[in-house]
């Protein structure tokens, strides 16, 4: 059979929700150790039968962290030997940087680049709804229109993503690389009960063994299937070739 990304992905989201409740229960509800139990023992039994697909060719699988802000980002502090360390630890070996622009650095000539501690890093910005990840410094063309700015990064054999796709889903950006099926920011946005409980100190002192016994299990609370995405990306494939991407919007 041949290899599906969205297959792989809808798996894995399908995983990390089938044993936390209802797929449209808010993250607070699914936060109950004996549901976290559960997920683990999921997974657990899922790793005992899980068969490694057979690659032939001469492409090799990566995993790989789309979506990243480091200090360079004005909504970020992680340092580079941090972020490498924590990819290194998940076995992370490429972190494709999507920093917020500003007047005082250049994000592809400043950003992070090239091999660090064996993981490959690749400067990008989220900017004007995409995550761009150009093959040369930009400066000049940042105020161009969204089709336009596609067009000249993609014109010089760079990629272009539509992200937050929730907050543009009437866009048609020809010839563009792909655009989000999933984005972390965005599926915690509407976890109203969750937030709430997120601004309780005593909450949070009183969960804080729950997060560390199950860190894994207690983030996956939070995520929902992506209806809304998955069906725009469907519409736009009809159009030509999306690649769908899941963002893990770092900070």
């Amino acid at each position: 059979m041949p290899f599906s990304p969205r297959a792989t992905f809808l798996s894995w989201l399908l995983l990390a929700t089938v044993y936390v409740g209802s797929l449209h229960a808010d993250g607070l509800a699914r936060l109950k150790e004996e549901r976290l139990v559960r997920v683990r023992q999921s997974i657990l039994e899922l790793s005992k039968n899980r068969e490694e697909p057979v690659r032939s060719g001469r492409f090799v699988d990566m995993r790989a962290n789309l979506h990243v802000h480091s200090r360079f980002s004005h909504d970020s502090r992680g340092s580079l030997d941090e972020i490498v360390a924590a990819a290194k630890r998940a076995g992370t070996r490429v972190l494709m940087f999507t920093e917020h622009p500003a007047e005082d650095y250049d994000f592809y000539q400043d950003g992070h680049q090239g091999l660090h501690d064996g993981v490959l890093c690749i400067p990008g910005a989220e900017m004007k709804g995409f995550l761009c990840y150009p093959t040369g410094s930009v400066r000049g063309i940042e105020n161009e229109p969204p089709q336009g700015l596609s067009d000249l990064i993609r014109g010089r054999d760079g990629l272009m993503f539509v992200s937050h796709l929730e907050e543009r889903m009437e866009w048609r950006i020809r010839g563009v690389t792909g655009v989000e099926i999933y984005n972390t920011h965005a599926d915690f946005k509407d976890e109203t009960a969750l937030l709430k409980a997120l601004r309780n100190p005593l909450w949070l002192l009183q969960s804080a063994e729950l997060f560390r016994k199950y860190p894994q299990e207690a983030f996956s609370a939070l995520q929902d299937y992506p209806a809304d995405y998955l069906r725009r990306w469907d519409e736009l494939c009809v159009d030509g070739p999306h690649t769908g991407v899941s963002a893990n919007d770092a900070h």
